[in-house]
């Protein structure tokens, strides 16, 4: 399948005091043509060169990068440590997978370590508070140019500026931690005891959670796999209650004695994203 790059940033995550960056972020777009390519996983090897064309890699990471709208995010130097010096020209280039690298080879200029020794802070700094909603057209600041990605809407529920209340049912209740960031969802009927719960990343690692819950992403059946040590899984005999941090649709089932969780989108592709869940035995 071939692939294009379509560069957006290069960012540089410098260190105090004018020194010498030991990490870059990388922004980009992957796409076939112009069309984006699935959101998902992509092995994607990154190289730096001293020219444009020719000659070899003096620098070379891979990486497993996460698309979401063919937009990708990567800190390059973090498994590798890039070249110990930027006072020449380096070109990068990057590799999707085991298709050919890609060209042109990008170019990197000045950035704003090297920038900043050059023009006064004078002339570039902005006065604290002096860019407010009213210098900012509508529309101008997109989800993609926000990082980390926000929660856009919840179940297709969407206030805009706004927030989008969760009211708790009957015998549910909802406690909001702003401090952690957090909300909890707990039950208030009698013999309906939470057993269980986690925040599990995309890629089916567990993020955080009770000690009971191991995860784990089933590619072969596309769904994810959760245990709970002690507990024979039946989705009759117990209550799970899912929260996914993007706007997908979520399906729970059972098998060999695991909760099993499926995500899709809109049109029904079966897609991994974020989210928590906390399961109740009656």
């Amino acid at each position: 399948m071939k692939q294009t790059v379509l560069f957006l940033f290069l960012i540089v995550a410098a260190t105090m005091y004018a020194q010498m960056p030991k990490t870059l972020n990388y922004q980009g777009t992957l796409a076939t043509g112009s069309t984006a390519v699935p959101d998902g996983n992509y092995s994607v090897t990154f190289r730096l060169y001293t020219a444009s064309s020719g000659g070899s890699a003096v620098w070379t990471e891979a990486q497993l990068i996460s698309t979401r709208n063919g937009v990708f995010n990567a800190l390059l130097g973090k498994i590798t440590p890039l070249p110990g010096s930027f006072n020449t020209s380096y070109w990068m280039s990057l590799q999707v997978g085991a298709d050919p690298e890609l060209a042109p080879r990008l170019e990197m200029t000045a950035v704003s370590y090297s920038m900043q020794s050059a023009i006064s802070d004078s002339t570039r700094n902005v006065a604290d508070g002096s860019i407010t909603a009213a210098h900012l057209a509508d529309g101008s600041v997109t989800v993609n140019k926000i990082v980390p990605n926000f929660v856009a809407s919840i179940d297709g529920v969407v206030n805009k500026g706004g927030n989008v209340d969760l009211v708790a049912g009957a015998g549910i209740s909802i406690s909001p931690d702003d401090v952690n960031n957090r909300v909890t969802i707990g039950s208030t009927t009698a013999g309906l005891v939470p057993i269980a719960f986690a925040f599990i990343s995309a890629s089916g690692t567990k993020a955080s959670g009770t000690s009971n819950v191991t995860s784990s992403w089933d590619a072969g059946n596309t769904r994810y796999t959760i245990s709970i040590s002690g507990e024979s899984y039946y989705f009759a005999n117990y209550v799970t209650v899912v929260t996914p941090i993007t706007d997908v649709k979520c399906m729970t089932n059972s098998a060999g004695n695991q909760l099993l969780i499926y995500m899709r989108n809109a049109s029904g592709t079966a897609v991994q994203s974020d989210f928590q869940f906390v399961t109740f035995k009656p």
